[in-house]
C-alpha cells in the first residue's frame, strides 16, 4: 500500500464520514461506527502531518523516518483490511438475497480499529519521546572551554602561551 493506499485510505474515511447522499453509506451499521472512522482519520493524519514536518527539518533522522512510515503504512493497511471486511460483512448482510434466518446467526459486522488505533498512538508516542530526546542532546550544554573561548585565542602549545607551573605534576614518577 504505498502512499497511494495511504491516501486513498484516507479519502474513503473521509466518505464513510461525511458521504449523506450515499445510501450505502448511510445504512445503521454503518452510521453507528462513523465515530471509529474519524477517530482513524484524526490519527492518520496528525501522524503523517508529524512525518512530513519533521522529514523537511531533520535530514541527519532519514533512516528512522523511513522506518517509521514503514510502519505508519503497515498499520494502514491493517486499517485498510479490518474496514474492508467491515464493509462486506454489511454489504453482505444486507443484500436481498440473504434470507433473514442467515442474517441474523452466520455473519455479524463488527468493526473493531482499537487495536490498529493503539498501534498508532504507541507510534506518535515513540516518535515524540524520540524527539524531545534529540531535543534535550542539542541542547545540551557545552563545555565551558568552548563557550568562553574566543576566536582569537592561542593554541595551548604556542609560542606565546604560557606554562602552567610544577607541570611536573602531571607527569607518572
Amino acid at each position: 500500500m504505498a502512499y497511494v493506499g495511504l491516501q486513498m485510505l484516507m479519502e474513503k474515511l473521509k466518505q464513510l464520514i461525511n458521504c449523506n447522499d450515499n445510501p450505502f453509506i448511510n445504512h445503521p451499521e454503518i452510521i453507528r461506527e462513523k465515530h471509529q472512522f474519524h477517530l482513524l482519520h484524526q490519527d492518520l493524519a496528525s501522524i503523517i502531518q508529524i512525518l512530513c514536518i519533521d522529514q523537511h527539518q531533520d535530514p541527519h533522522q532519514l533512516e528512522k523516518i523511513d522506518d517509521w512510515k514503514k510502519r505508519l503504512i503497515d498499520a494502514a493497511e491493517e486499517a485498510q483490511y479490518i474496514i474492508d471486511l467491515f464493509l462486506s460483512a454489511v454489504n453482505t448482510i444486507y443484500n436481498e438475497n440473504i434470507s433473514l434466518a442467515s442474517k441474523e446467526e452466520d455473519i455479524q459486522p463488527f468493526l473493531n480499529l482499537v487495536d490498529v488505533r493503539s498501534s498508532l498512538q504507541f507510534f506518535k508516542v515513540e516518535f515524540m519521546s524520540t524527539k524531545i530526546n534529540n531535543m534535550e542532546l542539542d541542547s545540551s550544554p557545552r563545555p565551558e572551554r568552548t563557550l568562553n573561548q574566543s576566536t582569537a585565542a592561542v593554541p595551548r602549545n604556542s609560542p606565546g602561551s604560557k606554562k602552567l607551573p610544577n607541570d611536573d605534576y602531571c607527569r607518572d614518577s
